[in-house]
């Protein structure tokens, strides 16, 4: 029987299962300054429990790059194609395969960080859920013992 590492057991811990929705915040990218093959990183904005007990913490690294760029013109809007592969928590890095779900401005972030109910008399604000982003309820902190 083959005993296994802690790295091993580290990186099972840290297994992104398939579908899991990783709300990212991505910082300012121009069509007319970004060029294929330049790096691009991105923060986790919220936790993201993967399952097995472990989660990918808040401000976790997104790491990827501009794969094509099409300038503007007066007859065309810009793009820009992006690929995210490697998710960074630590000193642990885990190879993603990504799909884009949802795009949105500061101020809808911003609404989905808002919970969806007011706080009752005996609520704490943190622990009221939100509507992410993408349309993931979020169920925030649970008080023990309830």
């Amino acid at each position: 029987m083959a005993e296994s590492s802690s790295a091993d057991v580290d990186a099972r811990q840290l297994e992104i299962p398939s579908g899991t929705i990783i709300p990212i915040r991505l910082g300012a990218l121009s069509s007319e300054k970004s060029k294929p093959g330049d790096q691009i990183k991105a923060r986790i904005m919220q936790e993201v429990p993967l399952g097995n007990g472990s989660k990918l913490r808040a401000g976790t690294k997104v790491l990827g790059r501009i794969i094509a760029v099409t300038p503007a013109t007066t007859a065309t809007r810009a793009t820009l194609t992006l690929k995210f592969d490697t998710v960074v928590q630590g000193k642990e890095s885990i190879s993603v395969l990504t799909n884009l779900r949802a795009m949105a401005s500061t101020l809808e972030v911003e609404f989905a960080q808002t919970p969806t109910t007011g706080a009752g008399e005996s609520d704490v604000y943190d622990w009221l859920p939100t509507v992410q982003v993408g349309g993931e309820v979020v169920y925030r902190k649970r008080r023990r013992g309830l």
